[in-house]
């Protein structure tokens, strides 16, 4: 069976965030009110965040499809640690784990979230210790070697999601902790800002820097998360 491929769905990621740019681009244009304009480009930026977490899942399933023994490594070393902390070591020796080398996608998948979900994270850092735990060293290193100020840019932008998604007190201060302690060099200083309030999520989206919208900035940055991990 033919495995999955990291970098197509690397290319189809970024392809569907540049398909969503020109859909802003376009309705925005059209919008008649502020209201409106801010009403599209929080849709668009939740959309668009939606669309990192299941690039993230995808590219692991991808990842894992290609070379599955660390994954299949770490499940066997819990399955163990399992029978060991209930039963004995001579339970577990006499029980052999032997999965096939190469599993199908679909049970990769499973055994990923039996529920079905995507497979999603806290933070970049939580990503990090789970790409640690499933992945071979070629696909681990890539996750790791996404720069520092483009793991922070997308746990902000996940905060940033969360605000519009549940426009609770907690989400909104989780957003406010993670935009005002974003780096102050390079595209981070273009995006740190004290948003003061729920209702001004989109209004910061909107901010244009040197010709580009914070929401562009943010797209922007999601691309090249997928030119990284390619």
């Amino acid at each position: 069976m033919r495995k999955i491929d990291p970098i197509s769905i690397c290319d189809d990621f970024i392809h569907e965030i540049d398909d969503l740019t020109n859909f802003w681009r376009s309705f925005d244009a059209k919008a008649s009110t502020a209201s409106e304009r801010t009403m599209l480009i929080e849709l668009v930026f939740h959309r668009g965040y939606v669309a990192v977490e299941a690039f993230i899942s995808a590219w692991l399933l991808g990842a894992i499809n290609r070379d599955s023994s660390q994954f299949l490594l770490t499940r066997k070393q819990r399955i163990t640690q399992s029978i060991n902390s209930k039963f004995t070591t001579w339970d577990e020796s006499h029980i052999h784990y032997n999965p096939p080398k190469h599993p199908k996608a679909n049970e990769l998948e499973e055994l990923m979230d039996p529920d079905g979900w995507n497979v999603t994270f806290k933070s970049y850092e939580k990503l990090k210790e789970r790409a640690s735990e499933w992945l071979s060293s070629t696909y681990k290193s890539k996750v790791d070697s996404v720069p520092s100020h483009r793991r922070k840019v997308i746990d902000a932008a996940k905060a940033i999601r969360n605000c519009i998604a549940h426009q609770s007190r907690s989400s909104f201060e989780d957003m406010k902790e993670s935009l005002t302690t974003l780096p102050v060099t390079g595209v981070c200083s273009k995006l740190r800002r004290n948003v003061r309030s729920v209702n001004n999520v989109g209004t910061y989206l909107k901010s244009v820097s040197k010709g580009q919208t914070r929401l562009e900035l943010y797209f922007s940055e999601f691309k090249e998360f997928g030119t990284n991990l390619k």
